[in-house]
């Protein structure tokens, strides 16, 4: 729509397939350089089309955090071992000074562990910063489930709205593409936090009161949260029903099926969503 050429999409997905060997499930693993590897027939399909891609999307590790015996740190090197492979493989049609690699990161998964897809899901956005040419295609987690772990099929339309507005950003017709972000978390009273937010492309955000997907926690004890409600344009307040203690934390949209029925969106037309925080 935005640039009124047609575009070629490649799908070598592998439902079930996992990064590492110890993701293994019966549908191989991305790492797997073999012969007969999904990898290696993912690399033979983009050559039978000339051997060239502008941008690669990679949404997966559900495989990953299934069984939770794949780290963080883990997932990261592998995930940093497979895009200089491809990156190898593949030759750059981008305008970019690398072939660019979009991740979605891991879905909401409702009968998932929440800290083996949180190492996962965190892997993925630290992906973003020590990548070079690795950028968020979109969030995922505030979309809804249909079943144990795949999106609503509406969910998939925001997506991939999401993932080409990225892609319009990257090519320089777009003046943003990711949604606000936490940037600070301060106590100015005995029980009240602030969490002050920038934006990238909107100016507000909503719902202004009964905000979900927010936890205040001490060490790993959650404390208990009165209201999560609207400031100001850039700040959301808690107000906790005990007096804080110093070594309080405050995490948004942790875990693997965090509460996003009223998830903070905003003000742009892609409504798009505030970033997790506090891992």
């Amino acid at each position: 729509e935005a640039l009124d050429i047609p575009v070629g999409l490649l799908d070598y997905a592998v439902n079930g397939s996992g990064l590492t060997a110890k993701a293994e499930w019966g549908k191989g693993f991305w790492l797997d350089n073999g012969p007969r590897s999904i990898y290696r027939q993912f690399i033979d399909g983009v050559h039978s089309s000339g051997g060239t891609a502008e941008f690669v999307v990679w949404m997966q590790g559900e495989a990953d955090a299934a069984r939770g015996t794949v780290s963080r740190a883990e997932y990261l090197s592998a995930l940093t071992r497979l895009v200089k492979r491809m990156r190898g493989d593949i030759r750059n049609a981008s305008t970019r000074p690398a072939l660019p690699f979009l991740v979605i990161p891991l879905v909401k998964r409702p009968t998932g562990r929440d800290r083996s897809c949180q190492w996962i899901r965190q892997a993925q956005m630290e992906a973003l910063k020590t990548i070079p040419e690795c950028h968020l295609a979109a969030l995922s987690v505030d979309l809804k489930n249909r079943g144990r772990q795949h999106l609503a099929p509406e969910a998939y339309t925001i997506l991939g709205r999401r993932t080409a507005r990225t892609i319009v950003y990257l090519i320089g017709r777009a003046a943003y593409h990711r949604g606000p972000e936490i940037v600070s978390v301060t106590r100015p009273a005995a029980r009240t936090i602030d969490v002050g937010l920038r934006h990238r492309g909107g100016t507000d955000f909503t719902p202004a009161e009964n905000i979900s997907g927010f936890s205040v926690i001490a060490g790993e004890t959650p404390l208990p949260v009165v209201s999560v409600s609207r400031l100001d344009p850039q700040t959301i307040r808690i107000v906790t029903a005990d007096d804080l203690p110093q070594d309080f934390r405050v995490r948004y949209l942790y875990g693997a099926h965090p509460d996003t029925t009223h998830a903070v969106h905003d003000n742009t037309p892609m409504r798009l969503p505030l970033e997790p925080y506090g891992f």
